[in-house]
């Protein structure tokens, strides 16, 4: 658009100048006119088929595109941030195993701390497992998250081998750890109808350890 904005310009200067007669110019050869055009037709087939808005191919990806593969959960605190979905690669590990799995997270309003996220494994006795160190969401400090984004949170748990046979699910608190953790106070979660779940949020999926 400013190259075209540039040659009307010029165009309009120089027909206003007094440039005298005309130089009488050859005109360009007709291989070179089809190599011109056929570069041109390119240049515009780009732009009708990547550039302009609604092309039936993108070169950007689209919104959310990580969230196509996850476990949609909605479950908010009462301080506005929102747990919109999980992924997790499988669901049986064994001892001396790292299991992987991330976690989705929004902002529904600007935080007023920098809250932390532990998770752990919790056994069908209602018993914590391998309890990880609190840390920041996504890595990135509570307070800056921007309202119409969202977060993603990878989160690692070692099973060692003190681990026991059987059924568990990922649980996870967020704290506001200031001046510790261990003091500090819990959110509490509630699901999509507003009902409180409780501080502690256990994941609807099953992980089994043989």
């Amino acid at each position: 658009m400013a190259s075209l904005v540039g040659v009307i310009a010029l165009g309009l200067w120089r027909q206003r100048r007094q440039l005298g007669e005309f130089a009488d110019l050859p005109l360009l050869p007709r291989s070179e006119s089809r190599i011109l055009a056929i570069v041109i037709a390119i240049f515009m087939g780009v732009i009708i088929l990547f550039v302009i808005p609604n092309a039936p191919l993108s070169l950007r990806t689209t919104a959310g595109q990580k969230l196509l593969n996850a476990t949609p959960i909605r479950a908010r605190t009462d301080s506005g941030l929102e747990l919109i979905a999980y992924q997790l690669e499988r669901s049986e590990y064994h001892a001396n195993e790292t299991m992987s799995f991330t976690l989705y997270w929004r902002a529904l309003r600007f935080q007023p701390e920098n809250y932390r996220v532990q998770v752990y494994l919790q056994d069908e006795r209602g018993i914590r497992w391998f309890q990880t160190t609190p840390r920041t969401p996504g890595y990135y400090p509570t307070r800056r998250w921007p309202t119409d984004h969202y977060i993603s949170d990878p989160q690692y748990i070692t099973i060692s081998e003190t681990a026991i046979n059987g059924d568990y699910q990922i649980g996870l608190e967020v704290i506001q750890c200031e001046p510790d953790c261990a003091r500090g106070e819990r959110l509490r979660f509630f699901n999509a109808e507003g009902q409180i779940i409780g501080t502690q949020l256990l994941l609807p999926q099953t992980i089994t350890i043989r």
